[in-house]
């Protein structure tokens, strides 16, 4: 990756060719070598707010507490918008709506046209209540890149966590993602739930049956797929989907949601 993101952009520094190489890093999802890249960075030139900021997102990331490298980073250069925006995601992760919204709508307000910053206020917005302004944000974060599917993926999750507008923006946003990305199975589990919460269960089964042949270990999957079985009467394959889910996200959000679905299936049965 590093060799890879130097060959690309020959004139970095090696401490952005560190920061690039945490961004590549972050975006496969490993945290802990995105942090060893961006500490790199910060290492090689002390004076790189960015790379705090993404290492102190990291921090986050991997159990730690990033808001000190985050305010160090904000302080440095109080007009980033990448800074403030990763501030502002840090206070989204933490559940503080009020501070999130505060610098995520800063973040915006210095960069308008970036849409992963109009997403992030667009989270913000949801965390505060204030959904339709929510919806519109995420919308506009679409629109700004409208071939990427992810901005579209998160519309579409926007409305189906916040039961808001589902039949209209949740499930054109469902299809959008999976057009533009028809293998995805968080885009075809989305698709399947929407479509499922539009009245059409059967075709919403069988988009989560593809979702989970692509992604066996999608927990959120086998918790939408036990809910349109639990709606079709099918408790006995309900209830192993939702085993399923808990066994795979024990600790986490899904997990909780279906520990207590089984719990209510169980007393049920009794």
């Amino acid at each position: 990756l590093w060799l890879l993101s130097h060959q690309h952009e020959p004139s970095l520094t090696p401490a952005e060719r560190a920061a690039r190489a945490g961004q590549l890093l972050a975006a496969q999802g490993d945290w802990a070598m995105a942090g060893a890249a961006w500490a790199r960075a910060v290492e090689l030139e002390p004076a790189f707010p960015q790379a705090k900021a993404f290492l102190g997102l990291a921090t986050d990331k991997t159990g730690g507490d990033g808001l000190p490298l985050l305010q160090i980073a904000s302080a440095e250069a109080p007009e980033d918008p990448i800074v403030r925006s990763l501030l502002g995601q840090h206070w989204l992760s933490a559940g503080d709506a009020a501070g999130a919204l505060r610098e995520l709508g800063y973040a915006h307000r210095l960069d308008p046209q970036n849409p992963a910053i109009t997403a992030g206020l667009a989270a913000a917005l949801g965390q505060n209540g204030r959904l339709a302004e929510a919806a519109e944000a995420y919308r506009q974060a679409a629109m700004q890149d409208p071939q990427n599917p992810d901005f579209w993926l998160l519309l579409a999750e926007f409305s189906l966590r916040y039961d808001f507008q589902v039949d209209s923006i949740g499930l054109d946003a469902a299809r959008n993602a999976v057009a533009l990305s028809p293998g995805d199975p968080p885009a075809l589990s989305a698709l399947g739930m929407a479509t499922a919460l539009n009245g059409d269960g059967l075709t919403g089964e069988r988009l989560l049956q593809q979702a989970l042949s692509l992604d066996p270990a999608n927990a959120l999957a086998w918790y939408r797929y036990a809910l349109v079985l639990l709606d079709q009467r099918r408790d006995d394959e309900a209830q192993s989907a939702l085993i399923t889910a808990l066994t795979l996200d024990p600790g986490g959000v899904v997990g909780q949601l279906a520990d207590r679905s089984l719990a209510n299936l169980l007393t049920g049965f009794e």
